[in-house]
């Protein structure tokens, strides 16, 4: 709320000095009036002005725009560069109020040069020296997060990442995103974008961030399909006057040299934060982290299983881990002496004792664990806590030698300080 006021204050006072300089230009007040929407109209609408000669001096245009400035105020952050653009606009308003007041003390010529002359050339040098100091401290990153839930902060985990790129190896996004999206798809759209900003902002020359305002059979739509292969989703619209479904595009594709990834939509729930500093860290292959899977009957890494005849493959979320870190299976059959960063443990529970005693002593360590129990595992319910080791095998089919007892589960966690109830589910 504060970061609203603060824009509105600002823009107010902009359009203030606008609507003055446009005062003194006609004794006429009505016209005068005219002369000051015009003048606004112009400082809100340059981009589309300059995208009637074409779509490059449009955006050439755009940074002298108000809209995009008054855009991080209206999310609730408070920029260095926002707060010089529209003092900068005071500024210029205010000296050409002065100007115009002081025109009746003007003598007819000054060195040779008539001082209508004079003074055009003055506020042409004005502008110039104006916009080129814009366009310098809009380099610096400050922005302040005034929201209260401090909804656009970047975590110290996605700094620290974007700190660790190489400036030899800058990383670039290009996001499509449609202009108008169903109201369900508004808040997503609004963080998406948000980040991204936030992103290119405190990045300096280590991420260059490109967001195309995407719609349907267009040039930018046709350059994500075709380069990245990010094309429109059929987005149901109930609260357009007919009911039906709307294209949207909300895609981002990060390239860095040769590597590339793309998150084709970014759809409600998908953490926007984690997605986007993970793809970079793919792309970029920063330092990666060392991640130990436990081997047990869950067989996250695949393998052959025997009941099926089959082989299995590894479950997604290795797939998911191994772009971001460096996966390695640990066997706890023996103790485990790895240097590792993080540790995932799925389904203790079928560990025989020895494996169990050489996993507690590897957590107690210290090495930050994530430990997965289901009281329930539908995709194989042999592998339950509560069933006996070896409850899927056939009787009647020789499967190699009998399989070790279960350890004690209800001692594991209590040695983690966890009371697991083993025979109940959340339904």
């Amino acid at each position: 709320m504060f970061g609203n006021y603060v824009g509105y204050w600002l823009i107010g006072a902009a359009f203030i000095a606008v609507g003055m300089l446009a005062s003194l230009l006609t004794a006429n007040v009505t016209i005068a009036f005219i002369l000051g929407a015009l003048f606004s109209a112009a400082l809100i609408s340059i981009d589309d002005i300059g995208g009637l000669i074409s779509q490059s001096v449009g955006e050439f245009l755009a940074p002298l725009g108000v809209y995009g400035h008054f855009g991080d105020f209206a999310r609730g952050i408070i920029s260095f560069s926002g707060l010089i653009y529209f003092l900068s606009i005071v500024g210029v308003m205010l000296y050409l109020n002065v100007l115009l007041i002081s025109k009746r003390h003007w003598p007819l010529e000054a060195d040779g040069m008539k001082m209508q002359q004079h003074h055009s050339i003055r506020v042409v040098a004005l502008l110039v020296g104006v916009i080129s100091l814009n366009a310098i401290l809009g380099r610096i990153g400050f922005r302040m997060d005034v929201t209260a839930e401090q909804l656009h902060s970047l975590s110290d985990e996605t700094e620290q990442l974007i700190d660790e790129i190489s400036d030899e190896r800058p990383v670039f996004i290009q996001a499509y995103i449609s202009k108008e999206v169903p109201q369900q798809y508004v808040q997503t759209r609004e963080n998406l974008v948000s980040f991204l900003k936030e992103i290119d902002a405190i990045a300096d020359n280590k991420v260059e961030v490109l967001i195309h305002d995407t719609e349907p059979y267009t040039e930018e739509a046709r350059d994500a399909r075709e380069k990245f292969g990010i094309n429109a989703m059929e987005i149901p619209n109930p609260g357009s006057a007919r009911a039906g479904s709307m294209p949207v595009f909300m895609g981002v594709a990060f390239t860095c040299g040769a590597e590339e990834e793309v998150i084709p939509f970014f759809d409600r729930g998908l953490p926007t934060e984690y997605e986007l500093g993970r793809s970079i860290r793919v792309v970029a292959k920063t330092e990666r982290k060392k991640v130990g899977v436990v081997v047990t009957d869950a067989k996250l890494f695949g393998g052959f299983d025997f009941q099926r005849s089959s082989t299995s493959p590894a479950w997604q979320v290795v797939d998911e881990l191994k772009k971001q870190y460096e996966v390695v299976r640990i066997a706890p059959k023996t103790p485990i002496t790895e240097e590792l960063d993080g540790l995932v443990v799925p389904m203790p529970s079928t560990l025989a004792q020895d494996e169990m005693d050489n996993l507690m002593a590897y957590i107690k360590t210290g090495v930050p664990s994530l430990i997965l129990e289901d009281p329930l595992p539908a995709i194989d319910i042999s592998m339950a806590p509560s069933e006996q080791a070896g409850a899927n095998r056939n009787p009647f089919m020789q499967q190699g030698p009998a399989p070790k007892e279960k350890g004690n589960l209800d001692g594991f966690f209590r040695e983690l300080g966890v009371t697991f109830a083993k025979d109940q589910i959340v339904w």
